[in-house]
């Protein structure tokens, strides 16, 4: 299995990151964005905020809840 990031721009989805997890895919989405921010800068209001360092942040906080739900039951 392989999972994909990917990025609507306009019209067009572009693929930014591939990896063998979504958090995998998020990280290399993460550090290509990052990459093509320092080498073309940015050209519009927003473009320089990394929308896959969201996603990854989103991504841990529902791994940590689902985590603390799982622990929960177990005390039960």
């Amino acid at each position: 299995d392989f999972y994909i990031a990917v990025h609507k721009y306009w019209v067009k989805e572009y693929v930014w990151g591939v990896g063998s997890t979504p958090l995998d895919a998020l990280e290399d989405a993460e550090r290509n964005w990052d990459r093509k921010i320092e080498e073309h800068g940015c050209y519009g209001e927003g473009e320089c905020t990394n929308p896959f360092r969201e996603a990854i942040e989103t991504l841990e906080k529902m791994e940590k809840l689902k985590e603390e739900n799982n622990n929960m039951l177990l005390n039960y």
